[in-house]
């Protein structure tokens, strides 16, 4: 993404002052420190893979601040398997998921953030989001075609256009919210026979799954035995 699009893309900065505004403004009510929608308190429940111990510390983390602020959450663990069907059927109201980190080609990433859990790639309604929105700023945007347009063809100049449309059109109606991001967990022996380890390379902020650094390192020559 080239700089001016990148300055287009709003941050969210932590703001409860303004998150707070902004519910008024849709007619809702904070009584005795809990948020109401026409009198009743707004309740929530998050569904995460509870096989996973980071998604499930990040839907615990997020719930406990959530219900600090007055929107109570509770978090339902739920198999790794049955979690992402439950999902694409639509039989949740908050879930924890992937966004689409991991991918080192942006067009697999959109597909994953946008596509893989509303009709008609997923199973059933899934977010139900409209795949052809009005975005502020930019008009109505058809996101199937869009994303198609970030990994067609061979003209890298159009793509990288396409890609950026894409990143600020998302950033702009935010369908999902990211929580979190880790490129992995990646212990290293050095006191084994194996010299090149480049630690403080930039290498290592390449995806852990579809380009890993070791590979890549061994690949160059540079990781090799002592």
């Amino acid at each position: 993404m080239s700089k001016s699009a990148i300055v287009q893309l709003n941050p969210y900065s932590y703001n409860p002052s303004k998150a707070a505004a902004l519910l008024t403004s849709i007619g809702l009510k904070k009584v005795n420190g809990v948020w109401t929608s026409k009198g009743k308190p707004l309740s929530f429940q998050l569904i995460v893979p509870q096989e996973y111990a980071d998604w499930l510390g990040a839907a615990e983390d997020a719930a406990s601040q959530l219900t600090k602020f007055g929107i109570k959450v509770t978090v339902r663990g739920i198999t790794f398997t049955e979690e992402p069907i439950m999902i694409q059927q639509g039989q949740f109201q908050m879930a924890i998921n992937a966004w689409g980190a991991g991918d080192i080609f942006p067009h697999f990433s959109f597909v994953t953030d946008v596509e893989q859990f509303n009709a008609p790639l997923s199973q059933g309604p899934g977010m139900s989001m409209p795949m052809t929105q009005q975005v502020p700023g930019m008009g109505a945007v058809n996101f199937p075609s869009l994303i198609v347009q970030t990994g067609e063809g061979l003209d890298a100049a159009a793509m990288k256009s396409a890609v950026s449309k894409m990143a600020i059109a998302f950033n702009r109606v935010l369908p999902i919210v990211p929580l979190d991001q880790r490129f992995g967990d990646n212990p290293v022996n050095t006191a084994a026979p194996i010299t090149g380890w480049s630690l403080n390379s930039n290498i290592w902020q390449n995806s852990l799954y579809t380009e890993t650094p070791v590979v890549l390192l061994m690949l160059e020559g540079i990781l090799r035995p002592s």
